[in-house]
């Protein structure tokens, strides 16, 4: 039985929240990788 796509998203962690969240964590990470001065690549 399959549950409303919205949910399946959500539980594969693919929904809205989800994605800006984690990017927000990698530009967040990214960050303080380049606290230094030096320039870097996103790594995901």
């Amino acid at each position: 039985d399959h549950d409303k796509p919205e949910k399946q998203y959500a539980d594969a962690g693919l929904d809205a929240e989800t994605i800006v969240a984690t990017v927000l964590a990698a530009l967040r990470k990214n960050s303080l990788n380049l606290s230094d001065g030096t320039t870097g690549s996103l790594h995901l």
